[in-house]
Parts: structure tokens; C-alpha cells; sequence
């Protein structure tokens, strides 16, 4: 193990004296030129230093990174123009849907006297009990006056009937509201409604009254006007009855405008 050090250790000792002698002569002939040698280096540099430049230059303008950043680029302009596209088509199904209920309206008016009124977004309106319209008693609009929806394909519908009125808004309770009962007629049989929120009720009929769904909810004290239709029957074998559901076919979430007519019971 010894003699293979030191065979090892001489051979290291050659090679930094080696190094050495020649790092020497590199000075000595540099400070012979006057720095020549030095010039000559630092231009090798550049020239190496630039052609490594060109190179990253190439690399990343052209080619597969430039490809990548292109791509890159359209593909959020074209998700740009994608989400305009949307933005525009939601606009135009407003409108849509805004010249359908006014013209539901205008078929109202020829039927009835009454005032189209913008439903209010406002603090004191609520899907489950009550609702605020823009138009009062400046309007011609009372305490009592039944609020219609447009026919929307079935026919007008009671949403609600006006509780409080002022020069130009009037708050409206829904007609389905939660605890409210009143009489109605489905099928022929006269069946007492107890509202269950938003735009849903229930009733109890008799196994013996023929009652399907789609039938019309009819109620004597709005003027024998519909305000829904059944959606679901529930067969009670134990009391030999049904369970009615009805819902007012008219998405109150989307409801803008609505029809205000006079009522006296």
C-alpha cells in the first residue's frame, strides 16, 4: 500500500509541475507581445460568446419554441373570442325572452284592462312570500289587484295579488305562498290548496275524483282565474285519497314582467 502512494503521489507532482511550466511560458510570451496573447483570448471569448447568442436567438424566435409561443397566443385569443361570443348570445336570449313576455302582454291588454309592470329587484322582494313591481297608484294600480303572468303557452296565471301600493311600485304577495289556503277546482271537485312556497301547492282529492296531470288549478275568489296546474299525483292506499302537487308553470326565477289587472271579490 505504501509504494503504490508514493508511485501515485509522484505522478500528481509531474503532472502540477507540467501545468505549471506551461501556465509560465503562456505569461512570459504575453508580457513579451505586449499582451497579445490577452486580446487574442479575449476576442476568442466574444466570437464564442456571440455565436452562443445567435444560437439561444435561434432557438427560442424560431422553431418549436417559437411554434409553442404562437400557439399559446392563439389559443387565448381564441378563448377570448369564444367568451365575447357567449356574452353576446346571453344578451341576445334577454332579448328574446324579454319580447316574448311583452308580447304575452300585449295579448293581455286586449283581453282585459290592466298595466304591464316591470318585476323590481329590491330588499322587500322575496321568491318565497312576495314580490315588488314598478308600477303604483299613479298607475291606476289598488290594494287587492290580481298580478298576472304572460300566457306563456298555457295561458295567463295568478302570481299574486297586491298588498301594498305606492305612487309607482306596488308589493305583491304570491298567490302559492307558504300557509296561504284557499278553494280551488280540479277536475270538478272543489279541493282546498294550502300554498308550499315559490310556486308550488298541495292538495287532498278523493280517489273517486278523476284528476290528471296538466289539469288547471281554478280559484273562485281570483275571479275563477288559474293560478297552476297539477304536476304530480301521489296514490294513499291507506286513506283511499291522493296527493295533488301543482306548480305554476312559469319560472318566477326569470319572471320580469307581469300584468296587473283590477279585482273586487
Amino acid at each position: 500500500m505504501k509504494s503504490s502512494f508514493q508511485r501515485n503521489n509522484k505522478g500528481g507532482i509531474g503532472r502540477l509541475v507540467l501545468t505549471t511550466l506551461v501556465f509560465a511560458a503562456i505569461i512570459l510570451v504575453d508580457l513579451l507581445s505586449g499582451g497579445v496573447v490577452r486580446d487574442s483570448a479575449r476576442a476568442l471569448a466574444a466570437n464564442i460568446w456571440g455565436i452562443g447568442a445567435r444560437a439561444s436567438a435561434a432557438v427560442f424566435h424560431s422553431g418549436t419554441f417559437s411554434s409553442a409561443r404562437a400557439l399559446a397566443e392563439e389559443n387565448r385569443l381564441l378563448k377570448s373570442e369564444v367568451a365575447e361570443l357567449r356574452a353576446r348570445l346571453a344578451g341576445i336570449a334577454t332579448v328574446e325572452e324579454d319580447a316574448r313576455a311583452l308580447r304575452a302582454l300585449a295579448k293581455l291588454a286586449t283581453e282585459e284592462d290592466g298595466v304591464g309592470a316591470p318585476i323590481i329587484s329590491s330588499l322587500f322582494s322575496s321568491p318565497y312570500g312576495t314580490l315588488l313591481v314598478g308600477a303604483g297608484s299613479d298607475e291606476g294600480v289598488e290594494v287587492g289587484d290580481l298580478v298576472l303572468s304572460g300566457d306563456g303557452g298555457r295561458g295567463s296565471f295568478v302570481v299574486g295579488r297586491v298588498r301594498d301600493v305606492g305612487k309607482h311600485r306596488a308589493l305583491v304577495d304570491y298567490a302559492l305562498a307558504p300557509g296561504t289556503r284557499f278553494e280551488g277546482v280540479i277536475g270538478g271537485a272543489t279541493l282546498q290548496i294550502e300554498g308550499a312556497g315559490g310556486r308550488n301547492a298541495r292538495a287532498e282529492a278523493p280517489d273517486s275524483v278523476l284528476i290528471e296531470s296538466g289539469d288547471p288549478v281554478i280559484v273562485s275568489e281570483f275571479g275563477g282565474r288559474a293560478v297552476g296546474i297539477v304536476g304530480s299525483i301521489a296514490h294513499d292506499v291507506a286513506n283511499a285519497s291522493n296527493d295533488i302537487f301543482i306548480n305554476l308553470p312559469v319560472d318566477l326565477g326569470v319572471l320580469r314582467y307581469v300584468y296587473v289587472i283590477p279585482f273586487s271579490p
